[in-house]
This record gives structure tokens, C-alpha cells and sequence, in this order.
């Protein structure tokens, strides 16, 4: 004979198990194997604990799947990627126009870090910031 192991089935057979089980532990608490009280705080704690555990891991694992999904649907970056590339790109542009007006100007910029240190105004201003 061959038994098909079908969701039905699995959870007929936990419930089964289920039933025997609150059986077997009411019987014990009348003939007096168990305090009552303490074997349902530990019953309560115990089915608590696994209620969160699988809470959790149900939610963990919805999230993780949908980031999984979404990176195998789309072969494109998140909206925050593209934001931040925008920006990079945005920053790269301006660059290249100030360094064109740099040309036709004639002028040279010294670099961010080098003019913070040769100008003493800047550096205090920056430090009473820190410091206040």
C-alpha cells in the first residue's frame, strides 16, 4: 500500500498527534504526575516560543523572497540605486563645467583640502562648529 504524503495528510497526522498528546497529559495531571499549573505555564511558553519563531521566520522569509524576486525580475537597479547614480552623475557634470570655466577663464582651483588649509577663517569657523 502506498500512502500519498499530501499537506492534508501531514496535518491530520499533527493533529492526531496533538490530540494524544493533551490526552496522555490530562490523564497525568489526574493521577498526579504533573502540577497542573506548572505543566500549562510550560505549555503556554513553549507554544509561544514556536508561535514567534515561525512569526518571524513566515515574515523573514516573505521579505527575503521579495528581494530575491525582485532582483531576478528586474535586471535593473532599485529606485534608491538610480537615485544615487542620478546624483554621481549630477556631480560628475557640474565637475566638468567647472573645470571648463576653469579653462576659459583662465583660472586654476586649488583643491577642496587645500584650500580649507590655507585659509585659517575657514578652519576656525569649522572647529568652533565642532566644538559648540
Amino acid at each position: 500500500m502506498k500512502v500519498r504524503i499530501t499537506p492534508s495528510f501531514i496535518a491530520a497526522v499533527v493533529l492526531v498527534l496533538l490530540v494524544l498528546a493533551s490526552i496522555i497529559i490530562t490523564i497525568g495531571i489526574w493521577l498526579g504526575f504533573w502540577g497542573a499549573i506548572e505543566l500549562y505555564a510550560m505549555l503556554q511558553s513553549f507554544i509561544l516560543n514556536w508561535v514567534l519563531v515561525i512569526t518571524f521566520a513566515i515574515l523573514g522569509g516573505i521579505l527575503f523572497g521579495m528581494f530575491i524576486g525582485y532582483r531576478l525580475v528586474s535586471a535593473d537597479f532599485t529606485p534608491f540605486e538610480k537615485s544615487m547614480l542620478e546624483m554621481f552623475r549630477t556631480v560628475e557634470e557640474m565637475d566638468r563645467r567647472l573645470k571648463r570655466m576653469e579653462t576659459t577663464m583662465g583660472i586654476e582651483m586649488p583643491p577642496l583640502n587645500e584650500a580649507v588649509e590655507k585659509n585659517p577663517e575657514f578652519s576656525e569657523k569649522e572647529t568652533e562648529n565642532k566644538e559648540g
